[in-house]
């Protein structure tokens, strides 16, 4: 949100063309991949694989409903050359993810065979 702030003046003096460049290449993009996301835990909750994630697929397309949100207010912003105050939804969207990860990590099934523990870190990252 502080970034984005910091961010805004910039896109609203370069104008509306680069504000489309710049939302495709990073805000659509965590809009669609959420969607995504969200399609394919839903998927594998309905079909039986994993019941409980159509939790956190919900949680995944609120994200993704935000994105698009933000990429219209932000458009009007820019254009109308008008100040945003995204905080609250980023803050939405920080919170989709948060709830969506910890379902993900509390209900995915693991997969056959795994260990129960987790593997010791690599020492790349010790």
């Amino acid at each position: 949100s502080a970034r984005f702030a910091e961010e805004l003046p910039r896109m609203q003096e370069i104008g509306l063309a680069h504000y489309h460049a710049w939302a495709f290449a990073t805000t659509r993009q965590l809009g669609a991949s959420m969607e995504l996301l969200a399609a394919h835990l839903q998927w594998l909750a309905e079909s039986g694989v994993a019941p409980g994630l159509a939790l956190p697929a919900g949680d995944f397309l609120r994200l993704s409903e935000g994105a698009k949100t933000f990429i219209l207010k932000a458009a009007r912003a820019v254009n109308s050359k008008k100040p945003l105050d995204a905080t609250l939804l980023f803050a939405d969207m920080a919170g989709a993810w948060d709830a969506g990860m910890a379902a993900l990590v509390h209900d995915l099934p693991a997969p056959a065979g795994a260990a129960s523990e987790p593997a010791a870190p690599s020492p790349a990252t010790a």
